[in-house]
């Protein structure tokens, strides 16, 4: 029997698998979205949680691809917002 990890084409398909947990007023972004946004910033050599979400907060749209910038459910980017 293949698993699910064998039978999705790409990692789009693969994190849209993920199960969310989360309830239901947790739930502002989807959850493939989000995963997506810190696989990107791992791969920018981000490593602590923080440092992971400060780079996400960088995100605007001149760094984001048109492609993500326009997917549906794919966060806005931030703008103007800094961590206290």
């Amino acid at each position: 029997m293949d698993s699910p990890a064998t039978q999705t084409s790409s990692l789009w398909d693969a994190l849209v698998s993920v199960p969310d947990h989360r309830r239901a007023a947790g739930k502002r972004y989807p959850l493939a979205s989000l995963l997506l946004i810190a696989i990107a910033a791992l791969q920018a050599g981000r490593r602590d949680q923080l440092s992971i979400i400060r780079w996400g907060r960088r995100l605007n749209l001149k760094t984001l691809p048109p492609s993500a910038s326009t997917a549906p459910g794919f966060p806005p980017p931030y703008t103007n917002r800094r961590m206290s």
